[in-house]
């Protein structure tokens, strides 16, 4: 077997040791029937479009629309979605990457201390979940873990992190 080969079998079992309990926990969180869509008014029943306004030549633009909260202040005081996850991030990030032990690293960053490389906020960490991060062993999460167990692992990390204010 080539060396590349060999490589391209390792990163495949690696990438598929991690897939799999991660599948398991996806499908172990329950999720519960689908909620129910709105019904869309059929054309018959759409209303009549509103006369045109004339413009004014004062008129302000529209107000940018508000940043929507971060749902992790909800679930870090909620300790069962702090349990939940813990056990997705034992399961699916501590195996080959990330450490839980300060002082401890492996091939990726401790996410328990100050220095994070991929910003520090809520928002960015969601992001680095779910697109992962070029060029480094971080793969991208989206549609593989549902969205609130992401927020639930966001908040176990925060609630277990070092005060770095």
């Amino acid at each position: 077997m080539t060396t590349r080969r060999r490589l391209e079998s390792t990163r495949f079992a690696r990438h598929a040791t991690i897939a799999l309990p991660l599948l398991l926990a996806a499908c172990a969180t329950g999720g519960g029937p689908a909620p129910e869509l709105p019904e869309t008014p059929a054309a018959s029943e759409a209303p009549a479009p509103a006369a045109a306004q004339p413009a004014t030549v004062n008129e302000a633009p529209p107000a940018e629309p508000a940043a929507s909260p971060s749902p992790v202040a909800a679930y870090l005081d909620d300790p069962a979605a702090i349990t939940a996850g813990r056990r997705m991030f034992r399961a699916v990030c501590t195996g080959y990457c990330h450490s839980t032990t300060p002082g401890v690293t492996k091939d990726a960053p401790n996410l328990f201390d100050c220095n994070w490389d991929h910003g520090n906020t809520d928002a960015d960490l969601y992001r680095v979940i779910t697109q992962g991060v070029p060029d480094t062993e971080m793969l991208p999460f989206d549609g593989k873990i549902p969205e609130d167990t992401i927020w639930q692992v966001i908040a176990y990390v925060r609630s277990n992190s070092m005060d770095c204010s």
